[in-house]
This record gives structure tokens, sequence and C-alpha cells, in this order.
């Protein structure tokens, strides 16, 4: 019988402060940075490895463990997880990321090797702990892709974890250079195991939730299949089957963006909400970044700067746009049941939790920002400057607009 965890308003009130601040901090880090130097993405070197490694962990992978960890016992309820843990993880991890980050920024030897010993131990615990809450679901994993998703994504994350202690060990001067050639394998496991396959499972869940498809679990039209696939396809990447790794990858994703198109197509909203804009105009610019790097890959002459679009739309971008619109129904949602259930808090009803005019405006703006970033190389010099000062505006507002909510559930966690 599964252990049961108490995860009551208060400890999911103080993951989520805690990883969702992080993950601001963080964020807000990049977009100044950005701002002072939007070419800084393709420039090279350790500094363009500080920048990657504050999108991917600092930013993403704390908002999203944050999310994770929230709605693991919510959307899987045989799951189980135990809070303590996630709470105590969050500043060994934190450092582990600080330690990393300055250590590609100043190339000193030191901090990479604290952080490449730190952060993997840290994520490889967090890792093993999710593998074994997820496994009491493993029985409805072939038709449920949430649930194998949600076992393959942390799986992912502690090899890819691994392989970057070993990579941040090579450049502290531990171990041989010839670790640095598993750059390849940790970066298909972090980008394409933890990150994809955790917004594919999340997707299973959420997109219904913001569509209003009356059965979420039924829409799923091929089961688990997509999942399988595209996780074949990884598999057959890391064994260097080239056209077999080509069609399963290829299959996979378009068996999900299939059952997405039809569960956003059969939503009962007549009147789009800013949620599903955003979660719309995201997917969107996955497929622009996936055609932005065929493209480069079919140029011989100069297919960084299209390469590099891809990769910054991928990696930052898309991302952070799903990311914004998922937290401005997750958190409002959660904050709304909790206030219900606390004694000597107004209920839901007498707060305003959602900014929905900020949240579409600062989205779009965000999108026509990053767009003139990302495509710098091709626009005027002055280009990538205004799309960083309006990707910088827009980030802003979709911060904003979730300030309400994160305001609510610090409330929540004082005790009124």
């Amino acid at each position: 019988m599964a252990r049961k965890f108490r995860f009551d308003a208060r400890t999911r009130t103080e993951i989520i402060l805690r990883y969702l601040g992080g993950g601001f901090v963080a964020f807000l880090a990049l977009l100044f940075w950005l701002a002072v130097d939007p070419r800084a993405w393709e420039s090279g070197g350790l500094r363009t490895y500080a920048l990657l490694h504050l999108d991917v962990l600092g930013w993403i992978t704390t908002v999203m463990l944050g999310v994770y960890l929230n709605l693991l016992p919510v959307t899987l309820p045989r799951t189980r997880v135990n809070p303590r843990l996630a709470e105590v993880a969050f500043w060994p991890y934190g450092l582990g990321v600080i330690l990393l980050i300055l250590g590609f920024g100043t190339g000193r030897g030191e901090l990479l090797l604290g952080g490449g010993i730190l952060l993997p131990l840290v994520l490889l615990i967090l890792s093993l702990h999710l593998v074994w809450g997820v496994w009491p679901a493993a029985s409805e994993m072939l038709r449920n892709p949430t649930a194998l998703s949600y076992l393959l994504a942390p799986l992912s994350l502690g090899l890819a974890a691994i392989l970057g202690g070993l990579m941040a060990l090579s450049l502290g001067g531990v171990l041989s250079p010839s670790a640095l050639t598993l750059a390849p394998f940790h970066l298909l496991l972090a980008l394409g195991g933890w990150l994809v396959l955790t917004v594919m499972g999340s997707a299973y869940r959420l997109v219904p939730f913001f569509f209003a498809t009356p059965t979420p679990r039924d829409e799923a039209s091929f089961g688990s299949l997509p999942v399988l696939l595209w996780a074949a396809g990884l598999l057959a990447s890391g064994l260097g089957w080239g056209w077999g790794r080509s069609l399963l990858l290829s299959l996979g994703a378009l068996l999900f963006a299939w059952d997405m198109v039809r569960m956003m197509a059969h939503g009962q909203h007549r009147k789009r909400e800013p949620v599903q804009i955003l979660t719309q105009v995201s997917f969107l610019l996955f497929l622009v970044a996936a055609l932005l790097w065929s493209l480069g890959r079919s140029l011989a002459v100069s297919p960084w700067p299209w390469m590099g679009a891809a990769l910054y739309l991928a990696l930052f971008l898309a991302p952070s746009l799903l990311i914004f619109a998922q937290l401005s129904r997750i958190l409002v949602f959660l904050t709304a049941l909790d206030l219900l259930q606390r004694k000597g808090i107004r209920t839901h009803r007498h707060w305003n939790l959602s900014r929905p005019r900020p949240a579409l405006g600062g989205g779009l703006l965000w999108v026509a920002g990053g767009l003139g970033v990302a495509l710098g190389g091709v626009l005027p010099p002055w280009g990538p400057w205004v799309g960083a000062g309006l990707q910088l505006l827009g980030g802003l507002l979709l911060l904003g607009s979730l300030w309400p909510s994160l305001w609510a559930r610090r409330l929540l966690r004082d005790g009124g």
C-alpha cells in the first residue's frame, strides 16, 4: 500500500512560493541580461553556456519542479510525493544552480566543480523520489499518457544530471576532457527527455482543463502511443539510429500534435480566453522552431542564424510563454481552492486572482520582442535591441498578471 504524505494547503503554498520565487528571479535575470546584450545567447563560449543553464535550470526547470510537485498528487491521485523532501531540496538545488552559472560565467574551475557535484546529487535524489512516487500508477501507463510521461521525465532528468555532473567534473579538472563528449546525450535527456516529456504529460491534463473539454482522460486518441514513440526516438538517437530516430520522433510529435489540436477544437468556450490564446501561440512557436531548425540544417552556407533562432524559440520564448499560460490557470485554481479551505481568509469570491488583459498584452509583446531577438541575425542592427525592450516589457507584464495569486498564497502561508 502506497504511503500517504500530508500535502495540505500550507505545504503546497510553501513549495509554490519557493520554486516559483526562485524561477522568477532567474527569469528576471535573463530578461535584463538579454536587454543589455541581445546577442548573448549566440555569442558562443562559456557565457552562452551560463545563459543556457540560467534558462534551462534556473528558470524553466525550477518552475517546472514546483508545478510538477504540486500537480502530481492532483493529476495522478495514486502517486505519492514527500512534501518535506521537496521543500528541503530547494535550497541545495538553488545553490548548485548558482555555483554552476557563476562557474560558466567566470570560467573558474572550483565553482564548476562545486556546482557539478551538488546540483546533480540533488537532482538525482529528486528524480529517484519522483520515479518512486509515480510508480503506483504504473498499471495505467499504457492508456494514460500523463502517467507514462511523468515516469519517464524524472528518469531522464536523473540521467541528464549524472552526465552533467561528469562533464562539470571534467571542466573542473577532476576527470579527463573525454567526458565532454557526453554533451549530446546530456542535451538529449535534458531537453528531449525531461522538458518535452513533462510538457507532453502535463498537456494531456492541462489543455483539456484550459479548453474545457468534457472528458479529459478520454481525449487521448492514441493512448500513450505518442509518448512511447517519442521516448523510443530518444533511445534511437542515443544509439545513433539516423532514419529510425527521425521517424519515431516525427510520428510521436505528429500524434501528440493531433491530440492537442483535437482537444483545443472541442473546447466549450465560444470566446477564447487569454490562457487559451497563449497556449495555442506557444505550441505554434514550437512548430516555428522546428521549421527554422530544419531550414538551418538544409543550408550549406551560414546555417547558424536560423538554427540559433530555432534554439532561442524552443528553449526560451515558447516554453516561457507556455509556463505563464499554465500558471495563469493553475495558480488561480489551486489558490481559490486553498482559500476556500482556510478559515479567517476571505473566499475567492472576494478576490480577483486573475489579470487576463495584462497576461494577454504581455504575451503578445513577449512574442513580438522575442522574435526580434531570435531573428537578430537577419534584421537591422537596431532590431535585436527593440526586440529585447519589447520582450522585457512583455515579461514584466506576464509576471504582474500572476501577482494577485502569489500575494494570496503568501497570506495563506502566513496564516491570514
